[in-house]
């Protein structure tokens, strides 16, 4: 907005005021489908990359050795937690919610590491730590 940055990514939630008010020009969206705040964005998979997708993702975790009913408990609590009326007034503002079971949870986690290793890579970086 400061016209020092030509193309960034950013979460919906903090993009979307600006672009609804023309300060920053959506390209794409990065997620399997147009989002439903912006239907005239095309995805990166339309636009250019057709095997592309990134979402941001953020989840509640806990011990592995979690006793099985407590785990169905925190699970039904944060399905429950995602329907609350707050929580369900900031998809408008372009966050998607959504709930999983421990066990889609552990797959999803799976697949992104494999897809964010292959592309880390392919692209020559090798994981360390930083100095």
């Amino acid at each position: 907005m400061a016209g020092r940055v030509d193309v960034m990514f950013d979460t919906m939630p903090a993009a979307l005021a600006h672009i609804r008010s023309g300060a920053l020009k959506a390209l794409a969206t990065t997620g399997p489908q147009r989002a439903p705040q912006l239907p005239d964005v095309p995805t990166v998979a339309e636009a250019l990359l057709s095997d592309f997708e990134a979402q941001t993702w953020g989840m509640v975790i806990g011990p592995a050795n979690i006793p099985a009913p407590l785990l169905a408990k925190l699970s039904e609590d944060c399905a429950a937690a995602i329907r609350l009326p707050g929580v369900v007034e900031r998809r408008a503002l372009g966050a998607e919610v959504g709930t999983s079971t421990p066990d889609e949870t552990r797959r999803y986690v799976q697949a992104e590491l494999e897809k964010w290793g292959k592309a880390a890579r392919g692209a020559g970086i090798e994981p360390g730590v930083p100095t």
